[in-house]
Formats: structure tokens, C-alpha cells, sequence
């Protein structure tokens, strides 16, 4: 994990307006009763993601390798959710102290760090690290909140803003509060001005003013699939890329380009394209099968890329037919354009 990626999102331009993935009561299973310092996904359990009004569910060992950032830029504050592991097992307290001796190396003298407390994330117990760095014109106050969620693997929340912004603490606070495991049923929306997010295994409660990020990834257990998804707004600027132009971009090594179509299935527009290209070394390239879509209903349009070797090119249209036809089924593109604004934010 990255020490510097929560210090840069303060100055990270990039917008982000998509809803974060989300389970639902009905995607989860029974957990077993383990100790509470460990996350145990439920046993045949889907990957239910949810952004915005677009619902599509992934295999359970599919890998969240999304970068989880929710950023403000009026407020000039940003909240980073990662996911490290060590390569030996370490006690919380000589993690932390590792994590502040590589910031320590990093920063050297322009940080300051302020006195660690005790915590929980989830029921996990954790430590709270804070720091400030900076230049007296330009002065950061970041909080750390790290935990282990298995043996030698941990997550670390962090919060940065400006010094002089009195209400870091306690919204870091009420964030870290909220905290619990993704694979449990959502709880209601009681929280004004706080919206539930997901953060692959854990959900929290942030402010709505903190932006999640607007793209995901995901990869299948072996390395061979790889899905990316963004979505765009009626606030956003959407991309005017043509599905012909972005599959241009792949094909520039050579290849097979295919034929988009387009359909409308209640109100929902869906462009699709699928072709074959060839990648990697340039000596010796690999053939590749990927699927592009642009799928747009009621002011959002969700952006998915899919590819795999185009040696398992009938496992891989096997899996993305099966993927939009569940996507078309479980998105609440169905309900009325004025009920989808309504719903839009609820978390």
C-alpha cells in the first residue's frame, strides 16, 4: 500500500460522483461465528455491486481492486479506505510504529506526529495515528485508523484536510464509528447529511459532500479476467468516446474488430461491441477477447470494459451474456424516471 496515495487526494483533480458497491439483505448468507478480529466471507456468497441505479453481481472470488477515495475539493478534504498485508505476522502496535518510521523516511521533518489512542473499525481493534505536515501557508492534519481484519492482512482509514478545518476530528470520528462488515444486510439511511458506502469489505458512513471514486475494478481469482466499471451522472461530463473509437485504441497492435449494435430494453439504451486484439509484448503478443458497453438510462450511463484471452473466447461472451442480462434484471432502471431521482442517493 501506498503511504503517499492519502496525502496526494487533497490535490487530486479528478471528479468522482458514482455510488459505491453495495450488498443487499437478499445477496447475504449466513456468517459463521468466528472471532471478531477476523472477516470471513459467507460461504457461496455473489459479489452484489451497486452504482448508482445499475445493479450486476460478480462471482464471489473475484477480486475488489478498486482505489477507495472520497474526496471533496471545495473542502479541500479527502478520505482514503486501503487494504495492505504483511509478510510476517506483527502485533498492531509494531505495525502502526513500522507505518510512522517509512512516513518519518518519507517526510522527514515536515511531519509531526500527535499522540496515538486506542479504537475499533468494525468491532476490530485498532489504533489511531494522527500527524500534521506541511509549510506554515499550507498546513495538513491527517488521521489514521488502522486495523487487522485477518492474520497479516489490515486496512487503514485516513482523513486529511486543512489544519484549521475543526470539524476533521470529529467527522473522522463518526466515520470510523460507523464502520462495519460489507458481507452483513445494509442497515437503513438514519444519518442525515451521511450516506453508506462500501469499500470492499467494509461499508461506512461519510459525509455527502465526500465524492466516491468513479472507477472499479475487478479481476477474476487466476489474473485472467478483468472487468472495469465508471459511471457518469447527469452532473458529470460524460465521455463522448464511440465504443468503436476506445476498441481502436486495442486494436493498434492488430486484430479483430467487431460490430456494435445497439438496443432498447424499457427505456434503457445499451451499445455494445465485441472484437478481438492482440496485446502485450510486441515480439510475442497474446490474443485477447473484450467487450465494451455504454449503457444509459435516466440521465446515468455505466461504462463496462471486460477482457480475457481470447483463448477462452466462449467462456468469456458465456460470462458477459449472462452479465448483462442479470444487470438488465436486477438495476432499478425500471422505476420511474422521477422515483430514480429520488432514490438516487439513499446509499
Amino acid at each position: 500500500m501506498s503511504l503517499s496515495g492519502s496525502l496526494l487526494a487533497c490535490f487530486d483533480d479528478q471528479s468522482a460522483t458514482l455510488e459505491a458497491k453495495q450488498y443487499t439483505a437478499k445477496a447475504v448468507k449466513k456468517i459463521d461465528k468466528l472471532p471478531d478480529t477476523l472477516f470471513v466471507p459467507a460461504r457461496d456468497q455473489k459479489m452484489l455491486v451497486k452504482l448508482g441505479g445499475f445493479v450486476f453481481t460478480l462471482p464471489s472470488n473475484w477480486r475488489d481492486t478498486s482505489s477507495y477515495t472520497y474526496k471533496s475539493k471545495e473542502r479541500n478534504v479527502a478520505l482514503t479506505v486501503s487494504f495492505g498485508k504483511t509478510r510476517e505476522v506483527i502485533t498492531l502496535e509494531k505495525l502502526v510504529a513500522q507505518r510512522r518510521q517509512e512516513l518519518s523516511d518519507i517526510m522527514g521533518d515536515d511531519v509531526e506526529f500527535l499522540p496515538q489512542k486506542r479504537s475499533e473499525i468494525a468491532n476490530l481493534p485498532a489504533i489511531i495515528q494522527s500527524f500534521s505536515f506541511g509549510d506554515k501557508a499550507n498546513k495538513y492534519l491527517e488521521y489514521w485508523a488502522t486495523a487487522y481484519y485477518a492474520e497479516n492482512k489490515y486496512l487503514t482509514l485516513s482523513y486529511v484536510g486543512p489544519m484549521d478545518d475543526k470539524t476533521l476530528k470529529s467527522t473522522f470520528e463518526r466515520i470510523t464509528a460507523s464502520g462495519q462488515s460489507s458481507s452483513r444486510p445494509q442497515p437503513k439511511q438514519i444519518t442525515d447529511h451521511y450516506l453508506w458506502r462500501q469499500a470492499d469489505i467494509l461499508r461506512l458512513q461519510i459525509p455527502d459532500y465526500l465524492q466516491p471514486p468513479r472507477y472499479y475494478t475487478y479481476v477474476s481469482p487466476d489474473g485472467s479476467l478483468k472487468l472495469k466499471a465508471s459511471l457518469y451522472n447527469s452532473g458529470d461530463s460524460w465521455l463522448d468516446n464511440s465504443l468503436e473509437g476506445d476498441a481502436a485504441k486495442d486494436l493498434r497492435f492488430g486484430g479483430t474488430p467487431g460490430i456494435p449494435s445497439m438496443k432498447n430494453i424499457n427505456n434503457v439504451a445499451i451499445q455494445q461491441i465485441a472484437y478481438d486484439f492482440q496485446g502485450g509484448d510486441p515480439i510475442e503478443p497474446t490474443l485477447f477477447r473484450a467487450h465494451r458497453a455504454q449503457i444509459t438510462a435516466y440521465g446515468e450511463r455505466l461504462v463496462l470494459h471486460i477482457k480475457g484471452y481470447a483463448s477462452q473466447v466462449r467462456q468469456i461472451d458465456t460470462f458477459w451474456l449472462q452479465f448483462i442480462a442479470d444487470l438488465i434484471e436486477n438495476s432499478e432502471l425500471n422505476a420511474s424516471p422521477k422515483a430514480d431521482v429520488a432514490n438516487r442517493d439513499q446509499g
